[in-house]
């Protein structure tokens, strides 16, 4: 992992843009809703037909930017995710955004690993990535500052980016370290590292960073799911997803959230505080959150049999190889770059820790009847559209272009 510098002024005016793009955006959401039966039947069609194109209402999910529910209908075997969309602007084979916001879209590829995740149920059911220094960095970085002592801050910081060298990439829980749901937790990660170091552009003012530049620590910082109890309808047939997503914690490397510096622990506090503003500025925080939603709602086929209740045959989503679903493979680094911002020797490894089936578990009954409008809006549209993979209310009607290269919505 590299990251591709831009120019500063303009990086952190796309970010200031797609923000207000965002807070514009909201006051008229497209809500679409989009059937899962007919997107893989759509994607297994296509494929049959030897290298067609998945239609990218299919491949992108209708142009979800958030799932906000997930409906079964057993009496017309239908499995349905809603939520806000967008017309969808293709950048390229990895990067696909809402053309008002710049914010990613949800991608079929990643529901079809998110539903594998959830079955093999590996550690307990949580995976992620980590980046981790080399354990002889710390011994090389003092030897190097012991010799520089009286050297300039530039060139003390050259020699601690030598010193420290490259850190591994891992993957755990079993992401397939090939595919883009790897590469986009592994980018989200690195991110974060940025913004622990003080290097990243921000539209948050006070978020500072996480490094003690008084005396010399060890440190990490990484991901979590955070979500609000699951929504549920009396019937069981209604669930709604609420919540930012996604927090920030701090603690030592081995994951010990006792381990971390008390300064490490204010700025993983506010970076959650503010996931939502960041999110909504840079894509691959929004990126994560978008896996953390498609992995909650294989989460819950999975835990509440969801499948079978709409009576779908997962079987060749859940296959791989030439009977299967074949997901598409990307260049995953296995190493990271090294970044440096300080010269007192401190380390920071970043993470990402996903448990979507612990953030599924707690449940809330939907004794107001949240949940009925929605699902209720779907049948109406269901009955007038019953082949369409994606259903919106005939006021929205998002169209998916292809080529429309939004400036800075991705790295």
């Amino acid at each position: 992992v590299k990251r591709r510098e831009t120019d500063e002024s303009g990086e952190l005016a796309a970010m200031r843009a797609r923000a207000r793009a965002a807070v514009e955006s909201k006051k008229e959401e497209h809500l679409a809703f989009v059937s899962l039966p007919r997107a893989f039947a759509a994607a297994r069609a296509a494929l049959d037909e030897r290298g067609a194109p998945v239609p990218n209402d299919a491949k992108y999910l209708g142009g979800l930017t958030r799932i906000d529910y997930l409906f079964v209908y057993a009496d017309t075997s239908d499995l349905v995710v809603a939520g806000p969309s967008e017309p969808v602007s293709v950048v390229d084979e990895w990067h696909a955004v809402g053309l008002r916001t710049g914010r990613p879209v949800m991608r079929l590829e990643d529901l079809a690993i998110a539903m594998r995740l959830a079955r093999e149920g590996r550690r307990g059911g949580a995976f992620g990535c980590r980046l981790d220094p080399d354990p002889a960095a710390p011994a090389r970085v003092s030897d190097a500052l012991a010799k520089l002592a009286r050297a300039s801050r530039a060139e003390r910081l050259r020699a601690m980016q030598q010193a420290v060298g490259s850190q591994k990439v891992s993957f755990f829980g079993g992401i397939p370290s090939d595919s883009r749901f790897a590469l986009a937790t592994v980018a989200a990660d690195y991110e974060l590292k940025r913004y622990g170091l003080g290097l990243a552009r921000s539209t948050v003012n006070d978020l500072g960073n996480g490094v003690d530049n008084s005396r010399k620590a060890a440190n990490m910082f990484w991901y979590e799911l955070a979500y609000e109890p699951i929504l549920v309808s009396p019937q069981k047939d209604g669930y709604g997803l609420r919540g930012p997503r996604l927090k920030v914690m701090a603690g030592g490397f081995d994951w010990d959230a006792k381990g971390a510096t008390p300064k490490a622990f204010d700025f993983a506090k506010r970076m959650t505080q503010h996931i939502e503003e960041l999110a909504t500025a840079q894509p691959l925080i929004a990126d994560l959150q978008n896996l953390g939603d498609l992995s909650v709602v294989a989460a819950l086929i999975r835990r509440d049999k969801l499948d079978e209740r709409a009576r779908w045959d997962i079987s060749w989503i859940m296959g791989e190889g030439a009977a299967g679903f074949l997901v598409s493979k990307a260049t995953v680094p296995q190493n990271a770059e090294a970044l440096v911002n300080y010269t007192n020797g401190s380390l920071a490894a970043g993470g990402v820790v996903m448990s979507p089936a612990k953030a599924a578990t707690p449940r809330a009954e939907d004794l107001k009847g949240e949940l009925s409008p929605a699902r209720a809006r779907y049948a109406s549209l269901r009955a007038e559209k019953p082949e369409a993979i994606v259903l919106v209310p005939p006021s929205d009607g998002p169209a998916l272009r292809s080529g429309v290269n939004l400036p800075g919505s991705h790295p």
